[in-house]
């Protein structure tokens, strides 16, 4: 299987509790089914690593989370929930840097602005097959596109629901 990420703006372990609940249960099964290596999110102006996590728990093979909305906007800086899944945080400024160190070796990064030092990283290792761009081509886009598809519908029946319950 090739590296997989999924990127939404959507957060699903900080912030907003009774949200992020909503969204993991909606999403989780999804990230797991494809097999997911990489979960970046959004809105949360902070940042945030979890260990590979399925269901509350580290397990290896599942997705790690990260939650990386440190580029500029003022910074949220509520506690963070004291919980084992959670590695590293950081209320500060900062980037990330993805390095495909190899074709079965990634790399993940959080660079912090003022000092520009590595606070925080995490390298992932999996067999990834060797193959053409060809079979790349024609094999991944629908993929991914059948995935985004999915999850749009999802993401938009999590938002439904949160906003009927508050009403």
């Amino acid at each position: 299987m090739l590296w997989m990420f999924c990127f939404l703006f959507c957060f699903v372990f900080t912030d907003d509790y009774v949200i992020s609940i909503g969204i993991q249960k909606a999403f989780e099964d999804l990230l797991i089914e494809y097999e997911v290596d990489l979960a970046f999110w959004a809105h949360y102006h902070s940042y945030e690593r979890t260990c590979a996590m399925q269901k509350g728990k580290c397990t290896q093979g599942a997705p790690v989370h990260i939650v990386v909305g440190t580029a500029g906007k003022d910074l949220d800086t509520e506690d963070y929930y004291p919980v084992p899944w959670s590695l590293f945080h950081e209320n500060d400024y900062g980037y990330g840097r993805l390095t495909l160190n190899t074709r079965t070796e990634l790399q993940w990064q959080w660079v912090e602005n003022k000092s520009g030092q590595v606070k925080d990283s995490v390298t992932l290792r999996k067999d990834v097959p060797s193959l053409s761009k060809e079979v790349w081509a024609w094999t991944e886009i629908p993929v991914i596109r059948s995935v985004l598809l999915e999850i749009q519908g999802v993401y938009r029946q999590v938002v439904k629901n949160v906003v009927d319950n508050k009403n």
